[in-house]
């Protein structure tokens, strides 16, 4: 893994733990109640992904590693669409 890529792969991984930090009253499946401190909106943590995907495809566009077969892209939009419904 290259340097920038694990630098991206940290953040991510740190800005998800960080988002599970919240603060909630509500009651839980058994009724029990949680509280967590809020570090990071999820809203802080959607833009800061947003961020690092961009710059993610930007540098494999540069380096031209991006995908360009067009069937292998069908077949694994076809697969995530099942494993997501």
């Amino acid at each position: 893994m290259t340097p920038g890529k694990f630098g991206i792969a940290l953040g991510l991984i740190v800005a998800a733990a960080l988002a599970g930090c919240q603060t909630t009253t509500s009651g839980g499946v058994v009724g029990g109640e949680r509280k967590q401190l809020l570090l990071v909106s999820s809203q802080e943590l959607d833009r800061m992904a947003s961020q690092s995907y961009a710059k993610l495809l930007s540098e494999s566009a540069k380096k031209n590693t991006l995908n360009q077969d067009q069937a292998l892209l069908r077949r694994l939009r076809a697969v995530a669409g099942r494993s997501i419904a």
